[in-house]
C-alpha cells in the first residue's frame, strides 16, 4: 500500500504532470577547455535523475570539468529531488565543479519545493536577480491511502530522510524548520538574508 503513494514535494497536488526538461549548452573556455550549463525546468518526476545522469555522463569534457545546472521548477516528487541533489554532490566527488543556480541572467526563476532539495546537492549554489526559492511541508497524493499509523511512520522517515540529507549537504538546518512551518497547500519564499545563511 505504501509503493502506491505516490510523495510529492509541491505547490498543490498536480492533476497532470510532465517529467523535468533538460537542455544542454556547451561554452568554449579556450586553453582551459570547456563547461556545460544543464537547464533543468518543469515539474520533477520519477525517473528524472536517471535522465540527468546519462546526459551527464554523455558529456565530453576537455581540461576543466565545470557543470553549471539551472533550475526552475515548482518541484514534484520529494524523493526523486532528493535523488537528484544526491547525484549532484556525488559528481562533485569525481572531480567535477557543480554550481547550482535558479533562473538565468535576465531570465529570473522558481526553484520550489521538491526543486529546493535537488538545488541543495551542488557545492556551490546562486541566485539570479529576481529568482525566487520556497518551501513548505511535504504531502500525499492520497493521503486515504493509508492508515494514520503508517501515515505517521512514513512522515517521520521522510523527515529523518530530509533532515539527514540538509545536513550532510552543508545546508542550515533551520531551512527544514521553514519547510515544516509551512502549510504543503502554501509556499513560503525565502528573502535573501535567509537564504546567505
Amino acid at each position: 500500500m505504501l509503493k502506491k503513494l505516490y510523495l510529492i514535494f509541491s505547490l498543490l497536488v498536480p492533476t497532470q504532470t510532465s517529467a523535468m526538461d533538460f537542455s544542454v549548452e556547451e561554452t568554449d573556455m579556450g586553453p582551459f577547455g570547456n563547461a556545460y550549463t544543464i537547464s533543468a525546468s518543469g515539474m520533477i518526476e520519477a525517473g528524472d535523475v536517471s535522465h540527468l545522469a546519462k546526459l551527464i555522463s554523455s558529456l565530453s569534457f576537455r581540461e576543466r570539468k565545470d557543470i553549471h545546472l539551472s533550475f526552475d521548477s515548482p518541484g514534484g516528487n520529494l524523493y526523486e529531488g532528493l535523488r537528484i541533489g544526491r547525484l549532484l554532490r556525488s559528481i562533485g566527488k569525481t572531480g567535477h565543479v557543480v554550481t547550482a543556480n535558479v533562473g538565468a541572467i535576465n531570465d529570473p526563476g522558481i526553484c520550489a519545493s521538491a526543486c529546493v532539495l535537488a538545488y541543495a546537492g551542488a557545492h556551490y549554489r546562486y541566485l539570479h536577480e529576481g529568482s525566487k526559492i520556497g518551501v513548505h511541508r511535504f504531502s500525499s497524493a492520497d493521503p486515504t491511502a493509508m492508515t494514520v499509523e503508517q501515515a505517521l511512520e512514513l512522515a517521520q522517515t521522510i523527515s529523518a530522510d530530509i533532515y539527514d540529507f540538509l545536513e550532510v549537504m552543508g545546508v542550515d538546518i533551520e531551512l527544514f524548520r521553514l519547510m515544516s512551518d509551512t502549510p504543503s497547500s502554501d509556499i513560503k519564499f525565502l528573502p535573501l538574508s535567509v537564504l546567505e545563511e
